[in-house]
């Protein structure tokens, strides 16, 4: 039976995928340029070595082929964006028969460029933070606190908070010296949360499974990737996520992620990832197998209606995630739910799982070598 890889496995949405997939029946090859990536550890899936893109798309894309062809392997999901963009880039180096469930590189260009998503939002009538827009001066009047933050990248990569007009000055130059193009918004209340809505769109803007989590925690503290997040439902979200991206012609997967203002209660439209996002996996326990539903439509079958969920469900990602969260949060022991309720219903764990044990051990191997990384030990101090 041919398999399905799944790329970069050293991300926790990767893991995701491969035990989402195996779990189904799905024979998975899970691909690296770690041997101590956590996905190789998992007892659903083959191990691989893939070179990274900064290696060179092209040897990516041509060592992609080699091994398609090898493991006899008909699907591939690029987990990370630059991955994703190397092996679009070079499709045509992939073997006859092999797909890539994902949109053209202009597609993903225009969905990844938070400047272009906002501006469609704003002429689709969708909310927006007040933002200024690349070659814009900032008005005098511009609200205070304010985010300095790139067009491109994820998470809080780049991300510039000022409490000032000074500050606001010093974040803008640092930008655009380091990224070229940013926005400057305005900064939400903290105490709004942080809303994502999933979904798996197919040809003519059909889609094929939609859902909702909301935030609980994350790290950094000051905002970052989910460390607890929870199924939910959120209607108005939905449907416009959906519009926007309908109005990009966007197939595949992708995240629309959304902060409610906490001054009137309104849901602000932030951004969009198009490709799969960090916490894939509580979609998956929920009971939305967005991996396999996009392996199948990659195959041409037709998935069906968009599958139902559970509310309320939860997944954690503790280690190290939700772990920083407690030491940098000031109200450590104040948290709802408690950092220290590790058994509860439908709690569920990103890496953990008594089912598939080992890639926990495969996170830690994974880890060691990156303690002596700069980038990583500034992470570590947010």
């Amino acid at each position: 039976m041919p398999g399905v890889l799944v790329t970069d496995g050293m991300q926790r949405k990767s893991l995701a995928a491969v035990r989402a997939l195996g779990r189904a029946g799905m024979r998975v090859v899970a691909a690296s340029r770690s041997g101590f990536a956590a996905s190789l550890f998992s007892r659903h899936a083959e191990r691989a070595h893939l070179p990274p893109p900064a290696a060179g798309e092209k040897a990516l894309a041509r060592r992609t082929a080699r091994l398609c062809l090898q493991r006899d392997l008909d699907v591939i999901l690029p987990m990370e964006e630059d991955t994703l963009l190397a092996l679009c880039r070079h499709r045509r180096l992939l073997p006859p028969g092999v797909r890539l469930p994902f949109p053209g590189t202009e597609r993903i260009e225009e969905a990844r460029d938070k400047a272009r998503v906002l501006e469609r939002a704003l002429a689709l009538g969708l909310p927006v933070p007040r933002t200024v827009f690349p070659g814009q001066d900032v008005p005098p009047d511009f609200p205070l606190p304010a985010v300095v933050k790139p067009v491109l990248g994820s998470g809080a990569v780049g991300l510039r908070f000022a409490s000032s007009k000074e500050g606001l000055s010093r974040a803008s130059e640092e930008a655009a010296k380091r990224f070229g193009r940013f926005l400057v918004q305005e900064r939400l209340p903290r105490e709004g949360e942080g809303l994502g809505v999933s979904v798996l769109m197919g040809d003519k803007g059909r889609v094929h499974a939609l859902f909702t989590h909301r935030r609980l925690r994350e790290y950094p503290v000051s905002g970052g990737a989910s460390t607890l997040r929870e199924s939910a439902r959120e209607p108005g979200a939905e449907e416009a996520s959906i519009r926007l991206l309908r109005s990009f012609d966007w197939r595949g997967p992708a995240m629309v992620e959304f902060k409610r203002d906490a001054r009137d209660g309104s849901l602000r439209l932030m951004e969009v990832n198009p490709r799969f996002w960090g916490s894939l996996a509580l979609a998956v326990e929920a009971g939305v197998n967005f991996p396999l539903l996009l392996a199948r439509l990659a195959r041409g079958e037709d998935p069906g209606p968009p599958p139902g969920y559970r509310l309320g469900v939860r997944a954690r990602w503790l280690l190290p995630g939700d772990l920083l969260h407690f030491l940098r949060n000031p109200a450590r022991f104040r948290l709802e739910p408690s950092f220290f309720r590790f058994l509860e219903d439908d709690l569920h764990y990103d890496v953990l799982d008594a089912r598939d044990p080992w890639p926990a051990l495969g996170t830690v191997l994974s880890f060691l070598p990156f303690l002596l990384d700069p980038d990583l030990r500034r992470f570590l101090r947010r």
